[in-house]
């Protein structure tokens, strides 16, 4: 089972950010800027990380 510690998890995260591409990164950059909830945007980017590191 995969470490899902809060600290684990932010720091895959922030890994898997600083691997996207420019054109990715500014993709959800806009994303999270122009959504009226981007708190949800935010946690589909972490799954999509960190499922993508675990599996």
């Amino acid at each position: 089972m995969p470490d899902t510690s809060p600290g684990r998890t932010l720091g895959a995260v922030a890994e898997g950010i600083e691997a996207l591409g420019r054109e990715e990164a500014a993709y959800w950059l806009g994303m999270v800027q122009h959504r009226p909830q981007p708190r949800r945007v935010l946690m589909a980017l972490r799954i999509i990380l960190t499922a993508a590191r675990t599996g």
